[in-house]
């Protein structure tokens, strides 16, 4: 019988403690489960939510903070599983920080900035790409970035 672990949508918020990702990577690195379903994401987002528009609670919110604090948690998770698994598995846990990305959310965030030097979401494909190949097996536990993958390969 093949054994899941799902994890919901984990709504991590900037300066909110993430331990209790630290504790599901544990939970999930003892039970060894067979497939790991993670239902949404890591971020809340509460720079972006519109319902104290205009009020002063909603001053000076920053996306960027928001960013940081989702991937603080995800990185969290990944770890003790990379920690966990390095030394009696195959298998290889590491994250991917893309940096900016032109999308439609990045012109919502930053309207009006200047984009010119952002990479295209299909520009950023390779890295992950690289990572699935056997041709990076020797990596795993690492926090890496698409512009330090692109500029190595």
């Amino acid at each position: 019988m093949t054994k899941h672990l799902v994890i919901p949508d984990t709504q991590v918020k900037p300066e909110h403690s993430v331990k209790h990702l630290r504790w599901a990577g544990q939970y999930a690195a003892d039970k060894k489960p067979d497939v790991i379903i993670h239902i949404g994401d890591h971020w809340d987002m509460p720079s972006l939510s519109s319902y104290d528009v205009g009020t002063r609670s909603f001053e000076g919110r920053r996306y960027t903070k928001d960013i940081a604090a989702g991937i603080a948690g995800m990185e969290a998770f990944m770890q003790i599983l990379a920690d966990e698994l390095e030394s009696n598995t195959s298998i290889r846990v590491n994250s991917i920080d893309p940096g900016p990305v032109l999308t439609g959310l990045y012109r919502i965030a930053y309207p009006g900035t200047d984009s010119a030097g952002l990479l295209q979401p299909a520009a950023i494909v390779n890295p992950f790409l690289y990572l699935c190949s056997t041709a990076s097996t020797d990596i795993t536990g690492q926090q890496l970035s698409v512009a330090g993958l692109l500029a190595q390969h």
